[in-house]
């Protein structure tokens, strides 16, 4: 079995660096590298096992492949497309992450 390729969209890439200028500003800049270390270890899981994280609780989003990872106090929200992982947002678990998605 191929490892599956992941994509970040735009929202996923901002949200990172909005969470990482949050730690750097509030804790630092080791605290932002280990969220970023963390978070990214999390994803590189999905390459070789995509389908491990649930489908979000919500019957559409669910319906439409949607798939949250939780890492640490926050949620990756992706779904998969023809072997490609795309990381659609990144926020904070206490975050109503199914508006993010826009349905």
């Amino acid at each position: 079995m191929n490892d599956y390729k992941i994509e970040f969209l735009p929202s996923a890439w901002r949200e990172i660096d909005e969470i990482s200028s949050y730690y750097i500003q509030k804790v630092g800049k080791q605290a932002a590298k280990k969220f970023f270390d963390k978070l990214m270890k999390s994803i590189e899981r999905l390459k070789m096992f995509p389908t491990s994280a649930p489908l979000i609780r919500d019957e559409k989003l669910s319906a439409e492949g949607y798939r949250i990872l939780i890492s640490g106090e926050y949620v990756c929200v992706y779904r998969i497309i023809n072997e490609i992982v795309y990381i659609y947002h990144i926020a904070n678990g206490r975050t109503e992450y199914k508006n993010l998605i826009g349905n």
